[in-house]
């Protein structure tokens, strides 16, 4: 099964004061909850669809994903506090002990809420988890930095040595000045 079955990373969250376990997924743009945790735990607190009718919800392979509603509140996750989250309600059954989806919409934040209060570092904070260390990493990769032109550009870098060096396949930390 494992070969039919990737694996996939999961953590503690609370959602507005109700602790659950999600999957982490950065291929996810919105974070998602199962109706059916909503209705048991978190009830009253769905905002209607109609308040955003004009959102499509589709799987990565175009089918669209049915949801009732969505919640906006506060959600801990990861040693960071993020107020507001938005969070799609999902109808379907989800598996019980995994009920939500955490997405690029919330990650971010956590990311950037760690690296204000632990500075470049703060992966060290998950320095038992390779896993975790991967996916911030990628989440960081995908972030264009505060420092950056809208374009992404910093500035030129003029290589220290002469001759350049090829590695491939690798990320490297290059030594330069800039001009």
């Amino acid at each position: 099964m494992d070969k039919l079955i990737g694996k996939h990373l999961t953590t503690d969250i609370e959602i507005a004061g109700v602790k659950a376990r999600c999957i982490l997924d950065t291929g996810s743009q919105v974070t998602t909850i199962c109706a059916d945790f909503v209705h048991k735990y978190l009830k009253g607190m769905e905002h209607s669809r109609d308040d955003i009718i004009w959102l499509s919800l589709k799987a990565a392979n175009g089918i669209s994903i049915p949801y009732s509603g969505y919640l906006q509140t506060g959600v801990t996750t990861l040693g960071a506090r993020i107020p507001g989250a938005g969070i799609l309600v999902v109808e379907g059954e989800a598996a019980p002990d995994v009920p939500c989806l955490l997405g690029m919409n919330v990650l971010k934040h956590v990311q950037k809420q760690l690296f204000s209060a632990k500075g470049q570092n703060y992966l060290h904070h998950f320095n038992s988890s390779e896993e975790y260390q991967q996916l911030f990493q990628m989440i960081e990769e995908r972030q264009p930095q505060s420092f950056s032109t809208k374009d992404g550009r910093v500035g030129f870098v003029r290589m220290a040595s002469r001759s350049p060096v090829i590695k491939p396949a690798l990320q490297v930390i290059l030594t330069g000045r800039v001009s």
